[in-house]
């Protein structure tokens, strides 16, 4: 990679980074009808994290949401974030609801992905997209994960549905 768009993109991650901290956790911390309850966010990293800038926040043992500032490069040609964006976001957000609670010393995935259904109910556009996953039910082969995914207005933009194996 070019030295001077490694250096670019660090200073672009280092500004979404402070706009994360500074504009988008208050706007979670004041939200009236969610209560925020703090805990020790445990997440299996991948690839994808330092590229997109994800940012997790755990509500519950059965709750992550995970935030994500929308960049041009995310963009289709009419300016909405591209569904494979979206359900890429879903997917991570999903299966780190799985793997929070089986997470081994050496931060290993503990669940792959077996079946997930997006479905897109408008246009996605703004500063960040938020990423509820939800966990419905703990099997002992198989986990079944909601996720709501909302735009910067709180607006619900997509759902998805996923079914995880355990490894």
């Amino acid at each position: 990679m070019n030295i001077g768009i490694t250096v670019s993109l660090q200073k672009y991650l280092m500004k979404a980074r402070s706009f994360l901290l500074k504009e988008i956790r208050p706007f979670f911390i004041t939200l009236p009808l969610v209560e925020v309850i703090m805990m020790e966010t445990k997440i299996i990293k991948n690839q994808f994290d330092h590229l997109l800038n994800f940012r997790y926040e755990r509500i519950s043992e059965t709750n992550l949401k995970v935030i994500m500032p929308i960049q041009s490069l995310f963009l289709n040609t009419v300016g909405y974030v591209n569904g494979g964006i979206i359900s890429l976001l879903a997917d991570i957000s999903m299966g780190n609801t799985c793997n929070t609670f089986t997470q081994d010393k050496e931060d290993i995935q503990s669940v792959v992905t077996v079946d997930l259904k997006t479905t897109y109910l408008k246009g996605a556009r703004g500063e960040f997209l938020v990423a509820d996953a939800h966990l419905v039910k703990k099997g002992r082969s198989l986990n079944h994960i909601d996720c709501y995914i909302y735009n910067d207005q709180n607006d619900l933009v997509a759902k998805a549905q996923g079914i995880f194996a355990n490894l």
